[in-house]
């Protein structure tokens, strides 16, 4: 399940993988995402930035 792979720490590459996206479209993805409060950033680095589901999604995962 989608949700479940990123309920853990996820970096972008990972998203990338996942979904078959381009790194710096996933980056994007991502930013959009956190921006939405769907994701919460766990690590700011910039080369290792760490993501993982927000507590309310991470909730519906069984």
């Amino acid at each position: 399940m989608v949700l479940d792979t990123i309920s853990n720490a996820s970096s972008s590459r990972q998203v990338a993988d996942l979904f078959g996206f381009r790194p710096r479209t996933s980056s994007q993805l991502c930013a959009s995402w956190v921006d939405q409060g769907f994701l919460m950033v766990l690590d700011f680095s910039n080369k290792g930035r760490k993501y993982e589901l927000a507590k309310q999604y991470r909730k519906l995962i069984p």
